[in-house]
């Protein structure tokens, strides 16, 4: 019989100046998940580009020429003020990773941390 428990995925992003990189989620063998929000703690500003999976599924219309900017994100100081919910859950199936990728804005070196809220199935 499934289980289902409340689960927290957590990765932490270093940007150059300027830079890209990825925040991944990978979700096991044996396990899915539903992802009901998203939350940002950065030390800079920084844009979103795409949010992808493995599958070659896109959760958004984002690029770099149309990028979501940090502040219109979830930040726990903004708790419910910006972009971050899902509804329904983003669903992501057994052994397939999310991906986030950013680019700093800040014009420095740029920290950020993502947080996925929701649950995990174990199947």
């Amino acid at each position: 019989m499934p289980a289902t428990t409340p689960f927290l995925y957590v990765d932490k992003v270093t940007l150059a100046a300027n830079g890209t990189g990825t925040a991944s989620f990978q979700v096991d063998a044996g396990h899915e998940a539903k992802i009901k929000r998203m939350w940002f703690v950065s030390t800079g500003s920084f844009d979103i580009i795409e949010i992808r999976d493995s599958a070659g599924n896109s959760y958004s219309t984002a690029s770099t020429d149309k990028p979501i900017p940090s502040s219109a994100l979830n930040k726990p100081q903004t708790a419910g003020g910006g972009v971050g919910e899902f509804d329904p859950p983003l669903y992501i199936a057994p052994m397939t990773v999310l991906y986030i990728d950013l680019k700093d804005t800040s014009g420095s070196s740029n920290t950020v941390q993502v947080i996925l809220e929701g649950e995990r199935t174990t199947l």
